[in-house]
């Protein structure tokens, strides 16, 4: 298990900031069946690592740097970041001199570079080696992508904090919403596609998280318009789509500067809403309210909920806008 307590081993937040996740490997992760090389990538069927980073602060062993040398000699990119890892001392003592000049050898070879600490995003942009999947928020999101089938399905998670900005994917297939309640899937209907990369705005609550699947063969699934859009004003609070009803927006008559409306074909809808609209008086309405409890009995894992239903009536007058 990993102890919530354990400091962050690398330290600096270059690559956070500049779009970039990583993870930790050990010496064992290297030698697993799957950990190979293969078109520039460490383990290519999953999760596809563009890139290898030790740290000067790291220590390693005989074995891990020749895991090292032959991952760079199959055409992974292996960076040395603020200089030479460190010994670490597993077996006999003339083992420490040949770690060293196995680094040095290591250091001399192709697809192996150094850099500062800190200047380890900078690296990898002069490699031309670009995010997947790229972050761009006020906030902390984690994105996970894995691809199954041809399908390329990103979690995203928004910690600590609500955040507002956008990923950038690298793939033109067409995005997916994934209800992780539900398990309903309904395409995304806001986005732009640039090159061979799609960029999506996203707005999270804190510790919110968001399941997206990219798919050319979901559309003979799901119910897929032909176009989506590429703008979307502040007034819009939500969407759907039917075959039967095609594209409907949600609206608010909240004041917006801009209030254009554009779809991937160029067409373009003003949404401003007139700020006289008419009021309809709801009388004698109820609501239903759907209550998820504990069970009892808290050691019977056969249950994982109470559900229940209660039906409030009330006389109030609710004034909706037409």
């Amino acid at each position: 298990m990993t102890d919530p307590q354990l400091g962050t081993l690398y330290s600096s937040d270059d690559l956070i900031r500049a779009g970039y996740t990583y993870t930790y490997l050990s010496p064992m992760n290297l030698n697993l069946s799957q950990a190979y090389v293969s078109d520039g990538l460490l383990a290519p069927e999953a999760p596809a690592y563009k890139a290898i980073v030790v740290t000067s602060d790291q220590n390693v062993t005989l074995a891990g740097v020749k895991a090292l040398q032959d991952d760079a000699n199959a055409g992974l990119p292996v960076i040395l970041s603020g200089g030479l890892p460190g010994y670490y001392p597993n077996g006999a003592a003339t083992d420490k001199a040949a770690v060293y000049a196995a680094l040095e050898t290591l250091n001399g070879s192709r697809n192996v570079y150094t850099t500062d600490n800190g200047l380890v995003a900078s690296k990898l942009q002069q490699l031309n080696l670009t995010p997947r999947v790229a972050v761009q928020t006020n906030g902390t999101r984690y994105p996970v992508l894995r691809t199954d089938n041809s399908t390329d399905y990103i979690y995203i998670f928004s910690k600590d904090s609500s955040s507002q900005g956008h990923i950038t994917v690298s793939s033109t297939k067409a995005p997916y919403l994934l209800d992780s309640w539900t398990g309903k899937t309904t395409p995304l209907l806001h986005y732009q596609t640039i090159g061979n990369r799609t960029i999506i705005p996203l707005r999270l609550a804190a510790n919110q998280t968001i399941a997206l699947a990219f798919s050319s063969q979901l559309k003979s699934e799901v119910a897929t318009p032909p176009l989506h859009a590429v703008r979307l004003p502040s007034n819009v609070l939500g969407y759907s789509y039917t075959t039967a009803h095609g594209l409907l927006l949600h609206t608010s008559t909240d004041v917006c500067n801009n209030c254009i409306f554009q779809l991937s074909n160029g067409t373009t809808y003003n949404l401003a809403v007139n700020a006289t609209t008419s009021t309809t008086t709801l009388t004698n309405w109820t609501l239903v309210t759907e209550h998820w409890e504990a069970p009892r009995n808290m050691s019977n894992a056969a249950i994982q909920a109470v559900k229940r239903n209660t039906t409030n009536p009330s006389p109030r007058r609710l004034g909706l806008l037409a």
